[in-house]
């Protein structure tokens, strides 16, 4: 079996550090699982919402995505940097691109006998996103949720029962798919509240918002240069900073995100006593900490 959620966020790395992470090593780890996955194997890796507000790209470089050689994917042309704007953008293209390799690796691992599939949620509280909300642009992923139908941010423990899906009996017919889980914020991006300016297809930073971001970045070039420093920093929040994320965000929105949240660990909780999950925790915390390690 293999759960896929390693990755780096456009708050946390440089362009470059989000392509190879993101897309390359996403793309790496997919074929050469799939060369060993045994009959009846399943896979699942996380790609994300934020790509299905990319604008839409031409069959040839969705095709470029899903069939070039790993080892040439970062040659593409329309991944250099002159062709990427900003970390968003590299994130969504990193996680386009994570969709388009399921899909194609999906075909071969089934030639194994072996099922593959993608999750793309929306905002998850975990420490990747406690850095989005606290990044150049946490005020665009605040109101996201705030406005999304499902008036709040997910839980892990909600992504977590996709997967058990995926990866169980009763999803034995599905492989190759990517299912969307982001409390209807793309519904709402493309029809709804959250439908952007006409011409605005990225969230835009403020100027003090600017400033900071470039120079957040320097510091990225500087930190994620060591692979091994960057896996260390990633790790740093404390379970005390994942909870403030998970309870006070727009409660003047949603008056229920406490009471929900608090539900969702007791929920967690109690999967883990009958579980027995005792080192990963499936509350909150332990499932911000299961996914992103």
């Amino acid at each position: 079996m293999l759960v896929n959620a390693a990755g780096v966020s456009p708050s946390q790395a440089p362009i470059k550090a989000i392509l190879k992470v993101d897309l390359y090593g996403t793309a790496v780890l997919l074929e050469e699982v799939g060369k060993v996955i045994a009959p009846g194997g399943v896979g699942v890796t996380i790609s994300s919402q934020s790509c299905w507000r990319m604008p839409a790209l031409t069959a040839e470089q969705g095709e470029k995505l899903a069939t070039t050689p790993t080892e040439e994917l970062l040659s593409l042309d329309f991944l250099q940097p002159e062709n990427i704007r900003d970390t968003l953008h590299a994130y969504q293209m990193a996680k386009r691109c994570n969709e388009k390799r399921v899909t194609a690796q999906a075909v071969e691992w089934g030639k194994r006998g072996a099922r593959l599939n993608d999750i793309a949620p929306g905002i998850i509280v975990t420490p990747l996103a406690l850095d989005e909300f606290n990044g150049p642009r946490g005020d665009f992923y605040k109101n996201m949720f705030a406005k999304c139908p499902a008036g709040r941010p997910g839980a892990a423990d909600e992504a977590a029962n996709v997967a058990e899906l995926l990866m169980s009996d009763k999803g034995a017919f599905i492989t190759g798919s990517t299912f969307l889980i982001d409390g209807g914020a793309t519904a709402s991006y493309f029809y709804g509240p959250l439908r952007p300016e006409k011409g605005m297809i990225f969230p835009p930073l403020s100027q003090k918002s600017g400033r900071v971001a470039g120079a957040f970045r320097w510091l990225c070039r500087f930190f994620y240069s060591n692979p091994l420093l960057a896996f260390c920093l990633d790790r740093l929040h404390t379970e005390e900073e994942v909870d403030e994320v998970a309870e006070p965000y727009n409660s003047e929105n949603s008056a229920g995100n406490v009471e929900r949240f608090s539900q969702h660990q007791e929920k967690a909780d109690g999967h883990q006593q009958r579980h027995g999950h005792q080192d990963a925790g499936l509350g909150l915390r332990g499932h911000a900490r299961f996914l992103h390690e």
